[in-house]
């Protein structure tokens, strides 16, 4: 379709003029009669006596010519030709791209996509074959038209041989004769070198003309798309622009009453900022009674709880003197009973003993665990590899018999549960593992929470009893 758009566009520029205006309709889509008309027309268009062709070689088809130019344009913006790949879209019937090289066989062999060179090579074919089946009509017609010019100079030999021969001219005549050619001739050449001189700056002139033409038809092609191209943004902008401003600015009595509308709006705004102020006033009251409210609220609820949190305090401290009372008896009991030094280092003794013998243990259950681990890798190392021998043989017989595709099937879903379990066991020891630690930390926890609790005791029984010394002293002052 490009193509043939191309050579309409060719035949509608050269303004041929036949009866009716051609245009790229008719040329396209015209019907029968119409294209009748434009080829009569051509044909009386035609000169009667044509010239007739000396030489094949110079012989060119335009309109050949053009569209072999377009399909090649057309290939080299592809890059390459659309093939169905399938054998079903093979077998239908597609239309393919004629690619001849000009009848050149040898170029079509040596045509780089492998894929379309058998098309290529019969394409090349038959283009030669045409090619020399054009050469051989046109050697035809050149023949033909050579043997009637000889004949017909044969005709015209004998004619003048029957006729008279001229007189004899005399000598003094033919010297006369030369003498006016000669004296003719410059002036003749004067003549034509003048009117060569006008011919070419005539050319000249035109050729400039023609210059400026093309300049300014460019200018006015540029000019004209850019106009083209301001309407194009014109269009777009008045497509953008609300249908509502459009009826707006259309209908004159819209715009009178949008101003009107617009001139009341500050009276509206005033009206507007009034009831504001009032409704602000009044919720602002609202606000300070309620804050009001809340504080009495607040005030009585702090004094229950100031009563209730007094109340507290007393119980704890009666329980304080409690645990301090009986701190006192168990510290006069130690201090009463003799300590042996002797109990304390077996027991120190005793302690370390223990301790060496978790070491122990400790390196003993690191060591199997080491051993463990090692046995546990070979072991995944032998099942693998077994598993993979023992799966590449299924593979191989499994589309031989049917018992080895269920082997195969009982093969892998036995590996996948295997895999699952170990995977389970190895969450199961994490997870045991972490529970181990969680204890250990609310055991130190716990412990450290018990030492702060009694390291706090005793710096309160330590100031009581500060207190109590002191106590006693300012008595026995008294008394003194």
């Amino acid at each position: 379709m490009s193509t043939k758009f191309r050579c309409v566009t060719t035949v509608v520029d050269a303004s041929i003029g036949v009866r009716d205006p051609i245009d790229y309709h008719m040329l396209l889509y015209g019907r029968s009669k119409e294209l009748r008309n434009i080829l009569i027309g051509l044909m009386e268009k035609l000169p009667k006596d044509s010239s007739v062709v000396t030489s094949v070689e110079g012989l060119s088809y335009p309109l050949k010519d053009l569209m072999r130019s377009a399909n090649r344009e057309e290939g080299d913006k592809e890059g390459f030709l659309t093939r169905f790949n399938s054998p079903q879209k093979q077998a239908i019937s597609t239309r393919v791209d004629f690619i001849g090289f000009s009848g050149d066989v040898m170029v079509a062999l040596h045509y780089d996509d492998w894929r379309y060179r058998h098309s290529a090579v019969i394409c090349s074919l038959l283009e030669n074959n045409a090619v020399h089946n054009i050469k051989a009509q046109n050697y035809q017609s050149l023949r033909h038209g050579i043997l009637e010019n000889l004949r017909l100079r044969f005709i015209n030999e004998g004619v003048k041989l029957q006729l008279k021969p001229k007189p004899v001219i005399s000598l003094e005549l033919q010297k006369k004769k030369t003498k006016d050619k000669q004296e003719i001739d410059p002036k003749v050449n004067v003549e034509k070198n003048e009117m060569l001189n006008e011919l070419l700056s005539e050319v000249v002139a035109l050729t400039a003309y023609v210059d400026r033409k093309k300049i300014s038809n460019s200018r006015m092609q540029s000019d004209e798309t850019e106009r083209l191209l301001v309407l194009r943004n014109k269009r777009f902008q008045e497509a953008e622009v609300d249908g509502r401003l459009k009826k707006l600015l259309e209908n004159p009595n819209a715009v009178l009453k949008l101003e009107s509308y617009i001139d009341g709006s500050d009276e509206r705004m005033q009206h507007l900022q009034n009831l504001w102020l009032k409704a602000k006033a009044e919720k602002d009251e609202e606000v300070k009674r309620a804050q009001l409210t809340a504080a009495l609220s607040l005030s009585s609820d702090s004094r229950e709880i100031s009563s209730k949190d007094a109340k507290l305090i007393e119980n704890e401290l009666a329980d304080k003197k409690k645990v301090l009372e009986k701190l006192k008896k168990e510290v006069e009991s130690r201090e009463k009973k003799q300590i042996n030094r002797n109990i304390y280092t077996k027991h120190i003794f005793d302690v370390v003993g223990n301790i060496r013998k978790q070491q122990n243990e400790i390196n003993k259950i690191a060591a199997e665990n080491l051993y463990l681990q090692r046995e546990i890798k070979s072991s995944a190392g032998k099942l693998e590899r077994s598993f993979t021998v023992v799966e590449g043989k299924l593979y191989k017989d499994v589309e031989k018999d049917t018992f080895m595709q269920k082997a195969y099937r009982l093969l892998m879903k036995i590996h996948s549960e295997c895999s699952c379990a170990i995977t389970g066991i190895d969450s199961a020891g994490q997870i045991e593992r972490e529970i181990e630690e969680l204890n250990d930390q609310i055991a130190t926890q716990y412990q450290k929470n018990i030492n702060e609790k009694l390291e706090c005791i005793v710096n309160d029984w330590m100031q009581i009893r500060k207190e109590n010394m002191a106590l006693k002293e300012l008595l026995k002052e008294c008394d003194n």
